[in-house]
């Protein structure tokens, strides 16, 4: 109910195909994913969430009624990092300790959130070529939802989002960077085909989802 959008994205991508899961949280997407027969890799670096996101997907296996417990997990990679503009440390300003917890911040001096996490910080582009051995025309699909870090994972992704197995791209946006996300989409070849602004009639707060699919 959260994210009708999302979940229709997800199902009407190719099957077989990859789904990245950016800002994967404790897994409801990347469970979404591998039950459309999708072969999704979870980035999360928040600790809380990423032990619940194994523990989810070692339990909810019986999802896919056609899959295994062994073919479930199979079929799945947990990334534990985050993704930005540079290959380094950095910390992770949480928001709070507990499983589930959103708008963290990455880097910075952040002064309000008190508890800091020191994260492996990757390009895309190079984690894609160096830890992911993968088949490149296996088509390729994205759901970014980092609570306002969009913009460096973009950066970081100049050369995954221009490949032509990249499809399509589900990305939320805070509404001061819509315009330069959009255009950022726009100079990697792609579309907006959906904008999603409302959850049960009510306008979501301060961002929106953009649907985006190759032009």
């Amino acid at each position: 109910d959260k994210e009708p959008w999302t979940v229709q994205f997800i199902e009407d991508c190719q099957k077989g195909s990859y789904f990245l899961d950016v800002g994967a949280n404790v897994g409801s997407y990347t469970l979404i994913a591998i039950a459309n027969d999708l072969f999704p890799i979870a980035f999360e670096a928040a600790y809380p969430s990423v032990a619940t996101l194994c523990l989810n997907l070692t339990a909810n296996w019986s999802m896919g009624d056609s899959l295994t417990p062994q073919s479930w997990l199979e079929r799945v990679k947990v990334a534990w990092v985050a993704l930005g503009t540079d290959n380094k440390q950095d910390f992770f300003h949480l928001h709070a300790l507990h499983s589930g917890a959103a708008t963290h911040i990455l880097g910075g001096n952040e002064t309000v959130y008190f508890h800091k996490q020191l994260v492996d910080v990757w390009r895309l582009d190079d984690y894609w070529n160096m830890r992911l051995a993968t088949d490149p025309a296996v088509p390729r699909y994205l759901k970014i939802d980092v609570d306002g870090g969009e913009i460096g994972v973009l950066e970081g992704a100049h050369d995954f989002l221009r490949h032509e197995s990249t499809r399509g791209v589900m990305l939320e946006m805070q509404l001061q960077e819509e315009a330069q996300l959009t255009q950022m989409m726009a100079d990697a070849g792609f579309k907006l085909v959906g904008r999603f602004n409302e959850r049960k009639g009510q306008l979501i707060k301060g961002v929106c989802y953009g649907r985006f699919e190759r032009m």
